[in-house]
């Protein structure tokens, strides 16, 4: 991969998704060309040089772009991050990736969990932006309520179209939970029949592959499925 140029972003915007996680709304001075679930780089200062970091695009098409991240213990970028104030300014290149949608006309299935929901959050906004006719479902894993990103959002995205459903899955839900209890993967088959889909799966490595092996024993065919996965 050929690195880009380095342009200037600033944080326009910091919002606390969950316990763990952040959102950032960068502002760069001319706006960056990218396709739906495409990643920056971000150039974190650390000590006398710097640390590389990939972040899916998680925004709607603007002149600025979000990415969301985790904190980690020992993360030097988010840990860096984390401490941000707005209107800092650091260095970004890209876009990058090649996880991006396909122009056919098959139903769309989104998989994640975590801040997987970046790209997929992305290529959403897209194809209802469009105005896309077929059937775009989003299944979304987490441990608990409280960190089910963009929830909300997806929540009224699913009242407003009658062609998106989301569906939240819970591995630790509480008792008083009423939606979808499991993993993802064992989600996938009580709704997706139509071997005829489209797959965007995104997420820690274990998840992305039990996933992508339910999806080959359903009859999704392999070209039909996309994978993201973070390390």
């Amino acid at each position: 991969m050929s690195i880009l140029p380095k342009i200037p972003a600033t944080v326009k915007e910091i919002h606390d998704l969950c316990h763990d996680t952040k959102s950032f709304i960068l502002s760069t001075e001319q706006p960056i060309k990218y396709s739906a679930g495409q990643f920056v780089m971000l150039n974190i200062p650390y000590k006398d040089t710097f640390v590389r970091r990939a972040y899916s695009i998680a925004s709607k098409k603007t002149n600025d772009i979000e990415i969301c991240l985790n904190y980690i213990t020992d993360g030097k970028a988010s840990h860096f991050l984390f401490n941000i104030k707005p209107n800092t300014t650091i260095t970004i290149d890209g876009p990058y990736g090649i996880f991006k949608l396909k122009q056919t006309v098959y139903d769309k299935l989104f998989v994640c969990t975590g801040t997987g929901v970046a790209p997929l959050r992305a290529m959403i906004h897209e194809l209802l932006k469009n105005h896309a006719k077929h059937q775009i479902t989003l299944i979304f894993g987490e441990r608990t309520e409280a960190e089910l990103l963009y929830r909300k959002e997806f929540e009224a995205l699913q009242k407003k179209h009658k062609n998106f459903k989301y569906i939240s899955t819970l591995s630790r839900p509480h008792k008083s939970w009423t939606g979808e209890r499991g993993y993802v993967q064992d989600i996938i088959q009580k709704y997706i029949k139509q071997p005829q889909t489209e797959a965007y799966i995104c997420g820690i490595k274990e998840m992305v592959d039990d996933v992508h092996a339910t999806l080959l024993q359903i009859g999704i065919q392999k070209q039909n499925i996309s994978t993201e996965k973070y390390v």
